[in-house]
């Protein structure tokens, strides 16, 4: 189980409910070889060491995984954190997905506070966090 964020290029005026309940086409094509460089380049300065696989970016320390494709965009990090390491975690994402959005040219959505990625939805992204550490301890 993972905290998720998702990326997409909106139709004008097409809302992420509407994005959501579409039927996906499943024919995404790769992001532009120049704009990946960019978003590598500038994600590597927030998550040093961060490994690149095809259109994949992997960063061991943070367990933080970027998809990236021509018109969507995936940010994934396992729910291992809790308090002051999820709001660290969280900020990193909230961080990568800026860079993913200003270089892209896609929207940002976070499905868990059923937002777009702000910096003023920290606070809620890490109650999720805590709130599914507290749901898999009670297990």
């Amino acid at each position: 189980m993972s905290y998720d964020l998702i990326f997409a290029r909106l139709a004008e005026g097409q809302s992420w409910e509407d994005f959501l309940a579409a039927e996906p086409d499943g024919a995404d094509a790769p992001l532009d070889p120049v704009t990946w460089r960019r978003v590598v380049q500038r994600v590597r300065e927030i998550l040093p060491g961060a490994t690149e696989s095809g259109d994949e970016l992997d960063h061991e320390e943070t367990a933080i995984q970027l998809y990236c494709q021509a018109d969507t965009a995936q940010l994934h990090v396992p729910y291992w954190y809790t308090g002051d390491a999820a709001r660290r975690v969280v900020t990193l994402l909230y961080r990568v997905a800026a860079v993913v959005a200003e270089e892209a040219g896609l929207t940002a959505f976070d499905p868990q506070v059923e937002a777009p990625v702000t910096a003023q939805r920290i606070d809620d992204a890490v109650a999720a966090f805590d709130s599914v550490a507290a749901s898999f301890a009670a297990n």
